[in-house]
């Protein structure tokens, strides 16, 4: 009689602990859930992005004539800033330096409204041997104001050279604005 009596607490035990373990598992869920919810509506990320410029040219253009800056044409974006805004800017391509003989170079600038900034530059120089060689690198740079006036900007790319046979070809220009 007695195996029987405590055989009854048992189960019941058991049926009561399962309850706790599904009450646990709930109050985990409604959790994970609020924590959820609270990082989508309410935490607001630092840095949200609002417009996107790109444009390509996958021509190639020389430096000539040598130690003049050059625009690479067709590869400008206009863009019109509003209050708040920072603008960041990404510009890549591949550039080729011939060996002359010496010191040899490319550069490249990021100009707004036609003046050439010198914060937003990246320069490939290479103390060549002489031969008929060129080498092709990657160029890039990237820059972000946030001192940008209010208004519209045309937004370029600059080279510069040491010999006629220097070039730049595959270049792209990504313009985002964003607010911080």
């Amino acid at each position: 009689m007695y195996k029987n009596i405590s055989l009854v607490f048992i189960m019941a035990g058991a049926r009561s602990s399962g309850k706790v373990l599904a009450l646990v598992a709930l109050l985990l869920a409604l959790g994970g859930l609020s924590l959820q919810l609270y990082s989508m509506f309410i935490i607001q990320p630092d840095i949200t992005t609002r417009r996107t410029w790109y444009v390509e040219n996958p021509d190639s253009y020389n430096t000539d004539p040598i130690d003049t800056f050059i625009l690479i044409p067709n590869l400008y974006v206009s863009i019109d800033l509003k209050a708040g805004e920072s603008v960041y800017f990404l510009f890549i391509c591949r550039a080729a330096v011939w060996e002359n003989g010496g010191i040899n170079y490319v550069q490249v600038n990021l100009a707004i409204d036609g003046i050439r900034i010198p914060n937003a530059v990246n320069q490939v120089q290479l103390n060549t041997g002489s031969g008929i060689l060129i080498n092709r690198v990657p160029l890039t740079f990237q820059y972000s104001t946030s001192s940008l006036a209010i208004g519209i900007h045309t937004i370029t790319v600059l080279m510069i050279g040491g010999d006629t046979s220097n070039y730049v070809v595959y270049s792209t220009l990504l313009v985002q604005t964003y607010i911080s």
